[in-house]
This record gives C-alpha cells, structure tokens and sequence, in this order.
C-alpha cells in the first residue's frame, strides 16, 4: 500500500493529529484511502510474541459503552480505533451528561461508529498539507442501526417522576421522560430554609427519613467550595456564576457525623448512577448555578429517589418550580 499519512507519526489517526485536531494529508495518499493504525500499533504487531503468551487482540469484536454520555471526544476516538469492524451496544441518557457541547460528544460518537467524517479545517501543526475546507469528502459507510428508546420508568413513583420531569423540561427541553409506572400515594416534600439553617435541617430531615423507611436514604448536597473560598466547580470546569449557597467539606462531614450507616452524605456527582430508598436534596439552586451543565446534574440528584423526596432551598422561587400548586 502506499504510504498513509504521517505513516512515522504516531500522533496521526486517521488522518487527524489527536494532539492538534488538525486534518492532515499527504500528497502520495490517494484521498479514498483510511489510515487503519498507527505507527505504533504496526510495530507492535511486527514484534514476535514469545511462545505461549497470547497476543493482545488490537481490535474489539464486540463493545458495549454504558452511561455512554460521559465519554469524551478523546475516549470515542480510542473506542472507533479499536472497533472499526465490531458491532456495539450503546446505552446512554443525553440529559444525564456530563458535557456542555452535547452535540459535540454526539459527532464523536458517530465518527467512533463510522457514521461521520472527522471535520477538515482544524487549526493546528502537524505533518502533510492541510485539506481544504471546501473538499468534499466521500459519505461514511452506512452501518445498520437498531435504536430503542426506554419510554418507562420503573425506579420512581409517579410523585416523584414528576418533579425530575419539571427539571429536565428546563435542563433540556428536547428530551422525553420515561413514563413512570408505580404511584406510592407519597408527594415530595419542599421546604424552603434559611441558608445557614441548611445543614442543620438536612440532617432533620434525614433523621425523619429514618422512620419512614427501612432501606438507604442519600442527602445530597451541592458540590463542596474549596476551605480556602474558591468556587467548586463540576468536572473541573468553573461555572459561570456564582453559587448562592457556600456548601464547604467541612459542613458535609458535620452533617453525616453520628448517622446511622445507611445514610449516606455525598455530592451531586457521587450520587450520580445510585439509587435510594429515600433522598434529600440540599440547595438545588446551588447546584444548578455551579455549572452549565448544572441543571443536568440536579436532575440526576433528583431521580436517585425511588420511595420518599424532600427538597430543602433557601429560595422560595426553587419551591414553586419543582412543584406544582
């Protein structure tokens, strides 16, 4: 075959400088030829692997991606290299994501999967020329697709379902909720609290929680502020404003002193992929003002609960949001 390009660089995937985002070429490459590997991987292969060690198979027949939403950009490139002939399972919830640029992670994703081209144009050094942004581009193959949409929710109560449903119509609008199936006759409680009332009351509240139900109860608050005053910030990423309510780590490990073991005190990303019997979420609007993607995450707080709801903010506005009159 001919050379592909930067065929010596070891930074070039595909015809895209991994550490640039440049998309490079080179003149002996004939445009509808794919760059398959790299460098590196082909020296590996040429090694002789001593007898009785299996070999590393370079590519995956199968992958399954859960809580495929948080995969950055990065991680579905290295994913599309190592299954460029597998099937895949992809399970995923677009208004769980961690990522601000949804549409950005969704193009990676489908360049991973040979649904897309890499975009042309990027700015940048590497070897080979520049193509130009106005070349066309051969259509990625076409690869067949089943999609399956969950449309119920079996975790929470109708009660509480609707409450992370007023949440997500605000944090992405596009989005469908799952219809909840399992009515518990038990509205969510809202509480509107003093701000330096709020540890005080989680663990009230908590502390109630404990004779009303038998299994495990979250207080999730909002991502702690450094002890030295700076502003937490959501996957290391600082929002644009200011949280109302300084939650330190220290007002945590105050509040979960002396509770029982199945309570549990953690942040809104620690609680992220668990499931209570009963939560109690501390300051929403801080949570929601800590990141862009802030929103998201409180919705994620919110569906953690499958029996029992309380919701403690210092601004009575949060109150008639998340519940209706």
């Amino acid at each position: 075959r001919r050379p592909a390009p930067a065929d010596d660089d070891p930074f070039v995937v595909d015809g895209v400088n991994i550490l640039t985002g440049e998309d490079v070429v080179d003149d002996t490459w004939e445009p509808e030829m794919q760059e398959l590997t790299t460098s590196i991987e082909r020296l590996e292969r040429s090694r002789r692997v001593d007898d009785g060690v299996v070999e590393e198979r370079p590519e995956y027949a199968h992958i399954v991606v859960d809580e495929a939403q948080d995969l950055s950009p990065m991680q579905w490139r290295m994913l599309g290299r190592r299954g460029r002939q597998a099937s895949w399972t992809i399970v995923e919830d677009p208004a769980q994501s961690a990522w601000e640029d949804l549409d950005a992670a969704r193009r990676a994703m489908e360049i991973a999967l040979g649904g897309e081209r890499p975009a042309s144009g990027s700015r940048g050094r590497g070897r080979g020329r520049r193509r130009s942004g106005g070349a066309a581009r051969k259509p990625a193959p076409t690869r067949v697709r089943h999609e399956y949409e969950l449309t119920t929710n079996y975790r929470n109560s109708t009660e509480i379902a609707a409450v992370s449903a007023r949440v997500l119509a605000v944090a992405l609008p596009e989005a469908r909720p799952a219809r909840a199936v399992r009515t518990s006759g038990i509205e969510p409680v809202a509480r509107v609290v003093p701000e330096p009332g709020l540890p005080a009351a989680a663990r009230e509240a908590a502390e109630e929680l404990l004779g009303q139900v038998e299994g495990t109860i979250g207080v999730i608050v909002p991502l702690p502020l450094e002890e030295s005053g700076g502003q937490a910030s959501l996957f290391d990423e600082p929002g644009p404003r200011e949280p109302a309510t300084a939650w330190t780590a220290s007002d945590r490990d105050r509040l979960a002193a002396g509770l029982p073991e199945r309570v549990q005190v953690l942040d809104v990303l620690e609680a992220k992929g668990l499931e209570f019997d009963a939560a109690v979420i501390v300051a929403p609007e801080t949570v929601a003002a800590q990141s862009p993607r802030g929103l998201r995450v409180l919705y994620v707080a919110v569906s953690r609960a499958t029996q029992r709801l309380t919701v403690l903010t210092a601004d009575p506005e949060w109150r008639g949001m998340l519940f209706a009159d």
